[in-house]
C-alpha cells in the first residue's frame, strides 16, 4: 500500500469514527429542563433556538409541557428560557455571551413541546430539523437549513427552509412552503397550495384550492382534486406533468422551448407550434391552468 493509500485509509477511518461519535452524541441526550403552564384560547407558542431540532405535538390538555434535551456541551454553553406571559408561551435557547464555542460547535440539542390541539404556533431554528403533528391554527415554521414536516392540523401554514426539504401532510387551510433548494411534497391538502423551490423537486397532493408551484431546475408533479381555482407550473429545466379532473374548467397554456407537449384534454382552438406551445380552453373556459419549462416535457393528463 502507498503513502498516499495510506493516509486516504486513515482520513476515511476517522470520518467514520466521526460520524458514529455524532450518532452515539445525539441518542446521549439528557433531559436539561423542563416547565409546564396552563394556558387559555387565542395564546400562543413561540419557540427559537440557536440550533436542534424542534418537535411540536398535540394533546387533549388546555396545557404547554416543554422539555429540552442536550449534551454536556450544549448544556455548558448554551442558555434555555421557558417563560409563560399573557400572551402564551416562550421558548427560547441562545448560546451564552461569554461562551468560547469553539468551530461554532454547539452540542446536541433537542426541544419537545406538547400543546392544545388548536393553538397558534412560531417555531425557529438556526440548523435543525421542524416537526408539528396535529396542531391546528396559524403555523409559522423557519429553520436555516434543516427539514420541515408537519402532519395533519387545519388553519394556515407558513413553512421555510434555506436549504432542507418540506413535506406537508394531510391539511386542511392555505399552505405556503419554500426552500432555497430542497424538494416540496404535499399529501391529501385542501386549501391553497404556493410551493417554490431554488432548485428541487415538487410533488403535490392537493384540492380545493388555488396551486402555485415553481422551481428553478427541478421537476414538478402535481395531481388535483376537487373545486379548481386555477394552477400554474413553473421550471427553468425539469418536467411538468399535472392531474386534474376531467370536468374542470379552465383555460389551458402549455409552453417548453426543446420539450414535447401531451394534453389529454380534447383543446379547442389550439395553436401548436413545433409542440413547443399549446393552448385553448376546456368545458367553456375558466380559471388559468398553466404550464411552462424552459427545456423539459409537459403532461397534462385527466381523471
Amino acid at each position: 500500500m502507498t503513502a498516499l493509500q495510506n493516509r486516504l485509509s486513515l482520513l476515511l477511518m476517522a470520518g467514520l469514527l466521526f460520524a458514529f461519535s455524532g450518532l452515539a452524541m445525539a441518542d446521549d441526550l439528557r433531559l436539561i429542563t423542563e416547565k409546564s403552564f396552563a394556558v387559555s384560547k387565542g395564546e400562543k407558542l413561540k419557540a427559537e433556538s440557536y440550533s436542534g431540532d424542534i418537535k411540536v405535538s398535540a394533546w387533549e390538555k388546555d396545557e404547554v409541557a416543554v422539555k429540552i434535551y442536550g449534551d454536556e456541551r450544549a448544556e455548558k454553553i448554551m442558555e434555555f428560557y421557558i417563560e409563560k406571559s399573557n400572551g402564551g408561551v416562550m421558548v427560547k435557547i441562545k448560546k451564552e455571551g461569554k461562551s468560547n464555542n469553539w468551530f461554532g460547535k454547539t452540542g446536541t440539542i433537542r426541544v419537545e413541546i406538547r400543546v392544545p390541539a388548536s393553538f397558534d404556533v412560531t417555531a425557529t431554528t438556526a440548523g435543525g430539523d421542524i416537526s408539528i403533528n396535529g396542531v391546528s391554527g396559524e403555523l409559522r415554521l423557519n429553520t436555516a437549513g434543516g427539514d420541515i414536516k408537519t402532519t395533519g392540523g387545519t388553519g394556515e401554514l407558513k413553512a421555510n427552509t434555506a436549504g432542507g426539504d418540506i413535506i406537508v401532510k394531510e391539511f386542511n387551510g392555505d399552505v405556503k412552503m419554500s426552500t432555497a433548494g430542497g424538494d416540496i411534497r404535499s399529501e391529501k391538502v385542501r386549501g391553497d397550495v404556493d410551493a417554490s423551490t431554488a432548485g428541487g423537486d415538487i410533488n403535490l397532493q392537493c384540492a380545493d384550492g388555488k396551486v402555485n408551484a415553481s422551481t428553478s431546475g427541478g421537476d414538478i408533479r402535481i395531481d388535483f382534486s376537487g373545486n379548481y381555482y386555477g394552477i400554474k407550473a413553473s421550471t427553468t429545466g425539469g418536467d411538468v406533468a399535472v392531474r386534474v379532473p376531467k370536468s374542470i374548467r379552465a383555460d389551458i397554456y402549455a409552453s417548453t422551448f426543446s420539450g414535447d407537449i401531451d394534453c389529454e384534454f380534447d383543446i379547442s382552438n389550439t395553436n401548436k407550434y413545433g409542440n413547443a406551445k399549446a393552448e385553448g380552453s376546456v368545458n367553456g373556459g375558466g380559471e388559468k391552468l398553466k404550464c411552462t419549462t424552459t427545456g423539459g416535457d409537459i403532461k397534462i393528463a385527466v381523471k
